[in-house]
């Protein structure tokens, strides 16, 4: 067979290139994103908030400016294959420049209720399985101010490509006045306070006139925008260690920062817009002086001393710990952080009530002796929660002492169908929450029930709660009209969740900075209702 000539040999070659390429060209074609219908009248403005600048959210397929939204079609997920009265919520999340946001957490609710969450570890995010309306969604991610954002969901699918807004990031700084660093300095005189998840710096548009109302929280949420503070045992980018942490606030405005132990003052001052830093130069007594005494003496039911009984004043992010008591039943807590603090006492059978007391700045409380009492065992069945929900149980017996409140304990239905509650001598309320509905009941160890005691949960009605706080710190505590409380929480910015209790009267708490608390009445009938707070 004779040999094809070189030019036929070339031209042999050239045609199998050609075909490969058509054939990488037809499979490239084949998974190219399709093209997403024309949104409807109105639907950008349903996917944007009212505030929210143009171009910062994109629905139905829009992609935000810089190539941000190009970047995520490439790992976006395909269109579902459920039925179309199932929808798909997908897209991206950029910076207000532009970059990729490869870290933080999306969450999505619909009527105050989440429905899923999603991490941003690789810039984009998807919730399948929607019915098609109304959600928000809520994000928190370092270093960028809160996400909120008002989407209309379609189906099949609803892109949604996030562009972030812009932000101001002021470093906090504060040192002592040979300008060591404040935490360091502070973490040698006050060795048994934890100064990383101590001292947190907020911002605030006017000077707050006084501490702010006792909080339960080691970090509460306080002042516009976020606080990412300086923890070298949590954030592996340590901040240098004269900075107390960095507030992502909104660019353009002035602010007042304070520098703040739970919910008191520590120092404050102004700073003018855009500053990148500001600096407080304090002594360590400016902090120390700020921190609390608590001495009491255990004793048992009789009347004598409990020597070793473990003692400590937590918050409700903290637990365990403390010290024990001497010889005589005494002990000092010295270094608390002032708040609202739960009181923990255990030895052996014995335990200390279940209370809270709320502990001022600088105070040195005396709470006397404590009576420990064995505690009375309580069986549950918890057949009707499937497996999810909790039972809460609040002791009613608390001592009529200023400042002195029932805690709370908290049963997960998780953990199985048969739990059994240790519970402090005396009357208390139990309030459950299952798949099946809600059940408000009150027991008494001195006449228990037979046991297991089966809770009965029937549905209950829906109460939605529509915080409106700003960057102002909100306290709602919610009674029944026989005082019971069912729901506490400290709000601040905006968001709404839903609450299922029984139907009902009931009594709202509201307590906000610099005013009395004030009251309302909330009917809650079968078809729900909405509280706006504050």
């Amino acid at each position: 067979m004779t040999a094809p000539s070189p030019a036929v040999r070339a031209l042999q070659i050239l045609a199998g290139l050609l075909a490969v390429a058509i054939a990488v060209l037809f499979v490239l074609w084949l998974r190219q994103e399709p093209l997403a219908p024309a949104p409807p009248p109105g639907a950008e403005a349903q996917a944007k908030p009212a505030g929210t600048a143009p171009g910062a959210a994109a629905d139905l397929g829009q992609a935000p400016p810089g190539g941000a939204g190009i970047q995520a079609a490439e790992r976006l997920p395909p269109p579902p294959t459920e039925a179309q009265t199932s929808a798909l919520l997908y897209g991206s999340v950029a910076s207000a420049d532009g970059t990729m946001v490869k870290q933080g957490f999306l969450w999505l609710y619909r009527d105050g209720a989440q429905v899923g969450s999603e991490s941003l570890a690789r810039g984009t995010f998807a919730f399948a399985g929607l019915p098609p309306g109304a959600y928000r969604m809520q994000g928190r991610i370092a270093d960028e101010l809160p996400l909120l954002r008002d989407v209309q969901v379609q189906t099949p699918k609803t892109r949604l490509d996030l562009r972030l807004d812009a932000r101001w990031l002021l470093a906090v700084n504060a040192v002592t006045p040979d300008g060591a660093p404040f935490l360091e300095a502070v973490g040698k005189v006050a060795p048994r306070m934890d100064v990383f998840r101590g001292l947190r710096a907020a911002a605030f548009r006017e000077a707050l006139p006084g501490d702010l109302p006792p909080s339960n929280l080691a970090e509460p949420e306080q002042g516009l925008g976020s606080f990412r503070g300086s923890d070298p045992f949590r954030d592996r980018a340590a901040l240098p260690k004269q900075t107390v942490g960095v507030l992502t606030l909104p660019p353009g405005e002035p602010v007042h920062v304070a520098l703040m132990l739970r919910n008191v003052i520590v120092a404050q001052q102004a700073v003018p817009a855009g500053q990148p830093e500001v600096t407080f130069t304090l002594a360590t007594d400016a902090l120390v002086q700020k921190l609390a005494t608590a001495r009491l003496r255990c004793v048992d039911p009789k009347g004598a001393p409990v020597a070793g009984a473990r003692v400590a004043m937590n918050d409700a992010q903290t637990g365990g710990g403390g010290r024990p008591t001497g010889a005589d039943g005494r002990i000092v807590l010295d270094q608390l952080k002032p708040g609202r603090l739960d009181l923990e006492i255990f030895h052996k059978d014995l335990r200390g009530p279940p209370v809270q007391i709320d502990v001022a700045a600088g105070v040195d409380l005396d709470l006397g002796d404590v009576t420990l009492m064995p505690s009375v065992k309580l069986e549950l069945a918890l057949d009707e929660f499937g497996g999810a929900g909790s039972v809460r149980v609040r002791w009613l017996g608390v001592p009529n002492r200023a400042g002195w409140r029932g805690d709370e304990h908290y049963y997960s239905a998780e953990n199985g169908t048969r739990q059994t509650l240790s519970l402090f001598p005396g009357r208390h309320a139990l309030f459950a929450r299952g798949k099946a509905g809600v059940a408000l009941l009150e027991v008494d160890t001195m006449s228990l029930p037979p046991q297991p005691l089966r809770l009965q949960l029937q549905r209950g009605a829906k109460l939605r709660v529509d915080c409106r706080a700003g960057p102002g710190v909100v306290q709602l505590e919610l009674r029944t009209q026989a005082s019971v409380v069912v729901h506490e929480r400290e709000l601040s910015g905006q968001k709404d969740y839903e609450l299922e209790l029984p139907p009902g009267d009931y009594v709202a708490t509201i307590t906000t900075p610099g005013h009395p608390p004030t009251q309302r009445t909330v009917s809650l009938g079968p078809a729900g209702t909405t509280l706006t707070v504050p």
